[in-house]
């Protein structure tokens, strides 16, 4: 299920709990007394403020995930700039590990952004990673000052494998769907309440079903913020044109 999918899903299964709450309201007629509805008042603030808190918890947790991968993105195209020109003073003997560095930035980062999001764990990502990882250790340094930028060199190479990995784990992360149902019974919950206690005028309902939209957009942002290389909300592709760009050039 698509995130504006969950959302429209959550928006009417909300709207449908207002509507609930208004029959249970008309039918019970007069044995919804003042203390029923003091009671059911009661009741649904509690659920809010607990549905708040977790909602509230997840959107920054979630913003807070994004904006670690992020760094991580600008963190990589940083240490690659750093490998390029490692490589670059270790003199000509680097230039076929340069150019493939140069070739593997483009194709193996941005396929962060495509949709089935598996890139870098694959055999042929790891296979081009080993083959980068020999070329580096095929070099044959001359001298110390060669020999400290060759190990330099590995140790950055290194470190990019690592960051590239733990990305390619990260991008598509799931959300737990017990997490999901158990908010999405909650909001109903609510909702049925609000319905219950507020005036059966159509004025009252329109603000309730304004509450709906309300709630059912923090759902998508929830799940928006799961996966941070697709959807409407993503991690810019910027920094790895720029990198592109520069390393084209240099």
């Amino acid at each position: 299920m698509s995130d504006a999918t969950l959302s429209l899903f959550s928006f009417l299964l909300l709207i449908l709990s207002v509507e609930t709450g208004c029959l249970i309201c008309r039918i019970g007629g007069e044995r919804v007394t003042s203390g029923t509805r003091d009671t059911v008042k009661q009741t649904t603030g509690i659920i809010a403020s607990l549905t708040a808190l977790v909602l509230g918890l997840l959107i920054a947790n979630g913003q807070a995930s994004l904006e670690r991968q992020s760094a991580s993105i600008s963190s990589l195209v940083a240490g690659i700039t750093s490998l390029d020109e490692t490589l670059r003073h270790f003199g000509s003997d680097a230039d076929a590990v340069r150019a493939d560095l140069r070739a593997s930035v483009e194709p193996i980062l941005l396929l962060l952004w495509e949709p089935k999001g598996e890139a870098g764990l694959d055999l042929v990502s790891r296979t081009r990673n080993e083959s980068f990882i020999l070329g580096i250790l095929a070099l044959s340094p001359d001298g110390p000052g060669q020999q400290t930028l060759k190990d330099n060199a590995l140790l950055l190479a290194n470190e990019l494998i690592h960051e590239r990995f733990r990305l390619a784990t990260l991008e598509h992360a799931a959300l737990p769907i017990a997490l999901i149902v158990t908010l999405l019974i909650w909001s109903a919950i609510l909702f049925v309440g609000l319905g219950l206690s507020a005036s059966q005028d159509w004025y009252s309902r329109m603000g309730l079903y304004g509450a709906a939209g309300a709630a059912a957009t923090a759902i998508f942002l929830v799940a928006e913020y799961a996966s941070p290389f697709s959807g409407f909300i993503q991690i810019s592709r910027r920094p790895i044109e720029v990198l592109t760009a520069a390393l084209s050039v240099s």
